[in-house]
Protein backbone atom coordinates (compact mmCIF):
# COMPACT_ATOMS: atom_id res chain seq x y z
CA UNK A 1 0.00 0.00 0.00
CA UNK A 2 1.54 3.46 -1.23
CA UNK A 3 0.05 5.49 2.00
CA UNK A 4 1.46 8.56 1.39
CA UNK A 5 -0.19 8.71 -2.12
CA UNK A 6 -3.20 7.40 -0.38
CA UNK A 7 -2.75 10.10 1.90
CA UNK A 8 -2.27 12.92 -0.75
CA UNK A 9 -5.52 11.46 -3.02
CA UNK A 10 -7.84 11.60 -0.03
CA UNK A 11 -6.66 14.99 1.01
CA UNK A 12 -7.02 16.76 -2.51
CA UNK A 13 -10.52 15.17 -2.45
CA UNK A 14 -11.59 16.90 1.03
CA UNK A 15 -9.78 20.01 0.45
CA UNK A 16 -11.95 20.13 -3.11
CA UNK A 17 -15.27 19.61 -0.78
CA UNK A 18 -13.74 21.82 1.53
CA UNK A 19 -12.90 24.91 -0.49
CA UNK A 20 -15.99 23.88 -2.33
CA UNK A 21 -18.32 24.90 0.25
CA UNK A 22 -19.31 21.66 1.78
CA UNK A 23 -19.86 21.25 5.04
CA UNK A 24 -17.94 19.86 7.86
CA UNK A 25 -19.69 16.45 8.29
CA UNK A 26 -19.86 15.84 4.96
CA UNK A 27 -15.87 16.67 4.09
CA UNK A 28 -15.01 14.58 7.30
CA UNK A 29 -16.89 11.71 6.43
CA UNK A 30 -16.14 11.60 2.74
CA UNK A 31 -12.86 10.94 3.39
CA UNK A 32 -12.96 8.42 5.99
CA UNK A 33 -15.11 6.47 4.26
CA UNK A 34 -12.27 6.77 1.06
CA UNK A 35 -9.56 5.52 3.11
CA UNK A 36 -11.44 2.94 4.85
CA UNK A 37 -12.11 1.55 1.09
CA UNK A 38 -8.57 1.29 1.10
CA UNK A 39 -8.16 -0.45 3.95
CA UNK A 40 -7.09 1.78 6.31
CA UNK A 41 -8.20 1.41 10.08
CA UNK A 42 -9.30 3.99 12.39
CA UNK A 43 -8.58 7.19 9.72
CA UNK A 44 -8.57 10.30 11.98
CA UNK A 45 -9.95 13.27 9.90
CA UNK A 46 -10.42 16.82 11.22
CA UNK A 47 -11.56 19.77 9.37
CA UNK A 48 -12.60 23.15 10.25
CA UNK A 49 -13.44 25.84 6.88
CA UNK A 50 -10.26 26.67 7.42
CA UNK A 51 -8.00 23.54 8.01
CA UNK A 52 -8.33 19.90 6.86
CA UNK A 53 -5.90 17.48 8.86
CA UNK A 54 -5.74 13.66 8.08
CA UNK A 55 -3.79 11.46 9.98
CA UNK A 56 -3.43 7.39 9.09
CA UNK A 57 -1.26 4.65 10.33
CA UNK A 58 1.39 2.82 8.02
CA UNK A 59 1.81 -0.91 8.07
CA UNK A 60 4.04 -0.58 11.31
CA UNK A 61 1.27 1.76 13.00
CA UNK A 62 3.51 4.98 12.88
CA UNK A 63 0.97 7.77 11.95
CA UNK A 64 1.53 9.88 8.76
CA UNK A 65 -0.57 13.04 8.30
CA UNK A 66 -1.31 15.62 5.92
CA UNK A 67 -2.52 19.32 6.59
CA UNK A 68 -3.77 21.62 4.02
CA UNK A 69 -4.81 25.09 4.81
CA UNK A 70 -7.17 26.72 3.04
CA UNK A 71 -7.36 30.83 3.11
CA UNK A 72 -9.92 31.53 0.30
CA UNK A 73 -13.36 29.74 0.58
CA UNK A 74 -15.69 29.72 -1.89
CA UNK A 75 -19.04 27.84 -2.89
CA UNK A 76 -19.67 25.85 -5.74
CA UNK A 77 -22.92 23.45 -5.35
CA UNK A 78 -22.06 21.56 -8.64
CA UNK A 79 -18.64 20.58 -7.57
CA UNK A 80 -19.86 19.46 -4.04
CA UNK A 81 -21.89 17.09 -5.64
CA UNK A 82 -19.19 16.06 -8.42
CA UNK A 83 -16.51 15.08 -5.70
CA UNK A 84 -19.52 13.51 -3.36
CA UNK A 85 -20.54 11.32 -6.63
CA UNK A 86 -16.80 10.24 -7.04
CA UNK A 87 -16.12 9.34 -3.09
CA UNK A 88 -19.13 7.01 -3.66
CA UNK A 89 -17.68 5.57 -6.49
CA UNK A 90 -14.30 5.16 -5.14
CA UNK A 91 -15.56 3.27 -2.16
CA UNK A 92 -17.18 1.11 -4.16
CA UNK A 93 -14.90 0.28 -6.93
CA UNK A 94 -11.22 1.30 -5.13
CA UNK A 95 -9.73 2.76 -8.61
CA UNK A 96 -5.95 3.36 -8.52
CA UNK A 97 -4.93 6.37 -6.88
CA UNK A 98 -3.85 8.43 -10.27
CA UNK A 99 -6.98 7.68 -11.50
CA UNK A 100 -9.06 9.05 -8.83
CA UNK A 101 -6.33 12.22 -8.78
CA UNK A 102 -6.89 13.00 -12.45
CA UNK A 103 -10.70 12.81 -12.09
CA UNK A 104 -10.06 14.97 -8.93
CA UNK A 105 -8.56 17.26 -11.07
CA UNK A 106 -11.10 17.66 -13.83
CA UNK A 107 -13.76 18.32 -11.42
CA UNK A 108 -11.80 21.35 -9.95
CA UNK A 109 -11.14 22.69 -13.21
CA UNK A 110 -15.18 22.30 -13.82
CA UNK A 111 -15.95 25.51 -16.00
CA UNK A 112 -17.94 27.92 -13.80
CA UNK A 113 -20.43 30.80 -15.21
CA UNK A 114 -19.04 33.88 -16.80
CA UNK A 115 -18.60 37.10 -15.28
CA UNK A 116 -22.02 38.22 -18.25
CA UNK A 117 -23.81 35.73 -16.68
CA UNK A 118 -22.70 36.53 -12.57
CA UNK A 119 -23.70 40.30 -14.10
CA UNK A 120 -27.13 39.26 -15.31
CA UNK A 121 -27.77 37.22 -12.49
CA UNK A 122 -27.00 39.87 -10.18
CA UNK A 123 -28.97 41.67 -11.46
CA UNK A 124 -32.24 40.25 -11.78
CA UNK A 125 -31.74 39.41 -8.23
CA UNK A 126 -31.83 42.82 -6.68
CA UNK A 127 -34.76 43.38 -9.07
CA UNK A 128 -36.60 40.83 -8.02
CA UNK A 129 -35.70 41.49 -3.89
CA UNK A 130 -36.56 45.42 -4.43
CA UNK A 131 -40.07 44.23 -5.46
CA UNK A 132 -40.33 41.78 -2.51
CA UNK A 133 -39.33 44.21 0.10
CA UNK A 134 -42.11 46.74 -0.63
CA UNK A 135 -40.40 48.84 -3.80
CA UNK A 136 -42.21 49.43 -6.90
CA UNK A 137 -40.91 49.19 -10.39
CA UNK A 138 -38.79 51.92 -10.85
CA UNK A 139 -37.11 51.01 -7.61
CA UNK A 140 -36.64 47.74 -9.10
CA UNK A 141 -34.98 49.58 -12.03
CA UNK A 142 -32.59 50.97 -10.01
CA UNK A 143 -31.45 47.84 -7.87
CA UNK A 144 -31.34 46.05 -10.95
CA UNK A 145 -28.77 48.83 -12.87
CA UNK A 146 -27.26 48.92 -8.98
CA UNK A 147 -26.88 44.95 -9.28
CA UNK A 148 -24.79 45.46 -12.55
CA UNK A 149 -21.95 48.21 -11.03
CA UNK A 150 -21.84 46.02 -7.80
CA UNK A 151 -21.28 42.96 -9.25
CA UNK A 152 -18.43 43.97 -11.93
CA UNK A 153 -17.13 46.39 -9.02
CA UNK A 154 -16.43 42.93 -6.90
CA UNK A 155 -14.91 40.86 -9.40
CA UNK A 156 -12.86 43.72 -10.33
CA UNK A 157 -12.19 43.92 -6.12
CA UNK A 158 -11.64 40.36 -6.24
CA UNK A 159 -8.72 40.10 -9.07
CA UNK A 160 -7.24 42.51 -6.72
CA UNK A 161 -6.86 40.54 -3.98
CA UNK A 162 -9.04 42.67 -1.74
CA UNK A 163 -9.39 41.65 2.20
CA UNK A 164 -12.85 40.32 1.84
CA UNK A 165 -14.04 42.58 4.55
CA UNK A 166 -13.28 45.56 3.45
CA UNK A 167 -14.58 44.51 -0.20
CA UNK A 168 -17.84 44.29 1.59
CA UNK A 169 -17.50 47.57 3.27
CA UNK A 170 -16.71 48.92 -0.48
CA UNK A 171 -19.45 47.24 -2.29
CA UNK A 172 -22.02 48.27 0.08
CA UNK A 173 -21.20 51.75 0.35
CA UNK A 174 -21.36 51.97 -3.52
CA UNK A 175 -24.24 50.18 -3.11
CA UNK A 176 -25.89 52.79 -0.73
CA UNK A 177 -24.33 55.95 -3.07
CA UNK A 178 -25.85 54.86 -6.06
CA UNK A 179 -29.59 54.27 -4.61
CA UNK A 180 -29.41 57.59 -2.68
CA UNK A 181 -28.27 59.49 -6.04
CA UNK A 182 -31.39 57.25 -8.20
CA UNK A 183 -33.55 58.41 -5.33
CA UNK A 184 -32.61 62.33 -5.35
CA UNK A 185 -32.69 62.59 -9.57
CA UNK A 186 -36.10 61.03 -9.22
CA UNK A 187 -35.50 57.76 -10.93
CA UNK A 188 -36.37 55.67 -7.90
CA UNK A 189 -38.95 56.45 -5.28
CA UNK A 190 -37.18 54.30 -2.10
CA UNK A 191 -33.39 54.61 -1.71
CA UNK A 192 -33.82 51.61 1.66
CA UNK A 193 -35.79 49.00 -0.91
CA UNK A 194 -33.25 49.81 -3.70
CA UNK A 195 -30.19 49.39 -1.18
CA UNK A 196 -31.84 46.49 0.36
CA UNK A 197 -32.92 44.37 -2.61
CA UNK A 198 -29.20 45.10 -3.94
CA UNK A 199 -27.44 43.85 -0.95
CA UNK A 200 -28.87 40.49 -0.93
CA UNK A 201 -26.07 39.60 -3.61
CA UNK A 202 -23.88 39.46 -1.02
CA UNK A 203 -25.57 38.45 2.04
CA UNK A 204 -23.49 35.17 3.18
CA UNK A 205 -26.70 32.91 2.94
CA UNK A 206 -25.28 29.59 2.38
CA UNK A 207 -22.47 30.24 4.29
CA UNK A 208 -25.29 30.73 7.41
CA UNK A 209 -27.14 27.35 6.14
CA UNK A 210 -23.73 25.58 6.53
CA UNK A 211 -23.04 27.11 10.02
CA UNK A 212 -26.62 25.89 11.25
CA UNK A 213 -25.83 22.19 9.87
CA UNK A 214 -22.83 22.18 10.68
CA UNK A 215 -23.60 22.84 14.73
CA UNK A 216 -26.95 20.61 14.24
CA UNK A 217 -24.21 17.83 13.67
CA UNK A 218 -22.08 18.58 16.42
CA UNK A 219 -19.62 20.87 14.77
CA UNK A 220 -19.46 23.08 16.80
CA UNK A 221 -15.99 24.94 16.38
CA UNK A 222 -17.03 24.95 12.47
CA UNK A 223 -20.35 26.38 13.15
CA UNK A 224 -18.97 28.94 15.05
CA UNK A 225 -16.43 29.86 12.87
CA UNK A 226 -18.90 30.31 9.95
CA UNK A 227 -21.11 32.27 12.28
CA UNK A 228 -18.43 34.27 12.95
CA UNK A 229 -17.71 34.77 9.11
CA UNK A 230 -21.11 35.72 8.50
CA UNK A 231 -21.84 38.35 10.85
CA UNK A 232 -18.20 39.81 10.08
CA UNK A 233 -19.76 39.79 6.36
CA UNK A 234 -23.21 42.10 7.71
CA UNK A 235 -21.00 44.44 9.95
CA UNK A 236 -18.79 44.86 6.74
CA UNK A 237 -22.66 45.58 4.66
CA UNK A 238 -23.58 47.41 7.51
CA UNK A 239 -20.62 49.65 8.02
CA UNK A 240 -20.15 50.94 4.20
CA UNK A 241 -23.97 51.29 4.27
CA UNK A 242 -24.07 53.89 7.21
CA UNK A 243 -20.55 55.77 6.09
CA UNK A 244 -22.16 56.52 2.86
CA UNK A 245 -25.60 57.60 4.78
CA UNK A 246 -23.87 59.74 6.84
CA UNK A 247 -21.23 61.60 3.97
CA UNK A 248 -24.09 62.32 1.59
CA UNK A 249 -26.37 63.12 4.27
CA UNK A 250 -23.68 65.60 5.59
CA UNK A 251 -22.72 66.79 2.05
CA UNK A 252 -25.97 67.59 1.18
CA UNK A 253 -26.98 69.16 4.09
CA UNK A 254 -24.21 71.93 3.91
Amino acid sequence: MEYNQLLSVSAELGFGLLRSGAEIYRVEESVERMLEAYGVKEPQVFAIPSLLIITIPDDQGHPLTQIKRLRAPGSNMDRVECLNDLCRRVCRDTPPFSQVMSEITAIMNRPVYTLPLHVAACSLTAFCFALVFGGDFFDACCAGVTGVVIRIAVAFMDDLGTNPFFRNIIASAIVTIMALFAVRWGLGHNSDKIIIGTLMNLVPGVMLTNCMRDVIAGDWVAGLVRLVDALLVGTALALGAGMAITLLQLAWGA
